[in-house]
């Protein structure tokens, strides 16, 4: 592909983050205190913040970012994580086309996958309202280092997957699926040659800043302590909380729920490489396992199924006809709000805005459940009126 498409679908990168930003409002700071004033206190006061807690404290690169650009710029803390922002909203969205375009050859199936994360709420929107977010630049990460899975190419794979989870947590997932993927083929002499070096990896990326960070508490969902060990545990039983977390996938993988059939599901196997399809599968099984374990902000949690559920729609978009992609966007268009500014009226308006968060559960989450079913329905009646035969010619490039 010429210089000239990779500088166009960049562009568009730029051109879909501002447009959403346009009619994004901004989190009122001064009305609600969240997740951010930890992520501030390290912009200003790096590891001397007080409080400095966990684990927000392991997510310092974001912040010492902001830091690195008020002082370089002589710019506010709010312009500052605004320009992160829109940073990694445009390399989140490049970084898809780029990788979509790699593994499917067409153009037409790189822009259409980028329009699908556009209009995922919480993968773009969500953070330019809530811009102090440690997420950003971990979207484009976990797609280099699942490029990387993809292609077997270990080393790559390991450091940027240690890069990565420093942003966050799920940032080491691409490395596990893999490391899963290893073992479920019985590569044995592979494991034993890649132990020693994962290990050093492992301990300087996760367990070391952990041991240095001077963490004055902490507030993990995960807890050693024994009393809140029961709390988890009758936490992660709850049935309103396991309502909202099937919810939440259901509606994150809408798009491919709206397109996906019994007959393509087949196809879908057959066509992709079986490694690839396994590693990918491999990290659905392990992004479901820590958004279980993640606490009660299940929709942000999702978002990390994004590479996933883009890959699967590379391979799927091939087999789908144009109506029924044209519906599929204005569906998720709508079912993620995107028009629309996030309320900040109220917390209760603002958590059903989107709905599907921890044990809360209420008139407006049944109906948005009612909301995705019934667009999964209405991809369903378009395919069965509109759907091509999935032999037919495919996307052109």
């Amino acid at each position: 592909m010429k210089i000239r498409a990779f500088l166009l679908a960049f562009l568009t990168a730029i051109v879909l983050v501002a447009a959403i930003d346009l009619v994004t409002n901004s989190l009122d700071t001064l009305k609600f205190t969240w997740d951010f004033k930890y992520y501030i206190g390290m912009t200003e006061h790096g590891f001397k913040a007080d409080p400095l807690i966990g684990p927000f404290a392991y997510r310092y690169p974001t912040p010492f970012f902001a830091s690195a650009l008020i002082s370089f710029f002589k710019i506010t803390v709010e312009q500052a994580y605004k320009t992160i922002a829109y940073t990694g909203g445009i390399l989140q969205l490049f970084s898809v086309f780029l990788i979509v375009y790699h593994f499917f050859r067409s153009r037409k199936i790189a822009y259409l996958s980028m329009l699908v994360l556009a209009f995922t709420f919480m993968n773009v929107k969500f953070l330019l309202f809530d811009i102090y977010r440690p997420d950003h630049l971990a979207y484009s990460l976990i797609t280099l280092s699942m490029y990387f899975a993809l292609k077997h190419r270990y080393y790559a794979l390991l450091i940027t997957s240690c890069i990565a989870v420093q942003f966050r947590e799920f940032g080491i997932l691409p490395l596990f699926s893999y490391l899963l993927y290893l073992l479920l083929q019985k590569e044995w002499r592979k494991i034993m040659a890649y132990a020693i070096p994962t290990g050093i990896a492992l301990f300087a990326a996760v367990v070391l800043p952990r041991m240095l960070i001077p963490v004055t508490d902490t507030i993990q969902f995960v807890n050693s302590q024994s009393g809140k060990r029961s709390r988890l545990f009758k936490y992660l039983l709850s049935p309103k909380r396991n309502l909202n977390f099937l919810f939440t996938m259901a509606a994150y993988f809408l798009p491919f729920l709206m397109l996906i059939s019994k007959e393509r599901m087949a196809k879908l196997k057959s066509d992709l490489p079986t490694d690839q399809l396994k590693i990918v599968v491999c990290y659905i099984c392990f992004v479901t396992f820590l958004s279980f374990l993640g606490g009660g902000d299940l929709a942000r949690f999702m978002t990390y199924y994004f590479i996933a559920q883009i890959f699967l729609l590379g391979a799927l978009f091939k087999y789908t006809s144009t109506t029924e992609i044209t519906v599929m966007l204005i569906a998720t268009f709508i079912f993620n709000r995107m028009w629309m500014q996030v309320p900040m009226n109220s917390l209760d308006q603002y958590l059903d805005f989107y709905a599907g968060f921890s044990t809360r559960v209420n008139f407006i989450s049944f109906l948005r459940i009612g909301e995705l079913i019934g667009f999964v329905l209405i991809g369903k009646w378009i395919r069965k009126r509109f759907a091509q035969p999935v032999f037919e010619k495919e996307l052109s490039v």
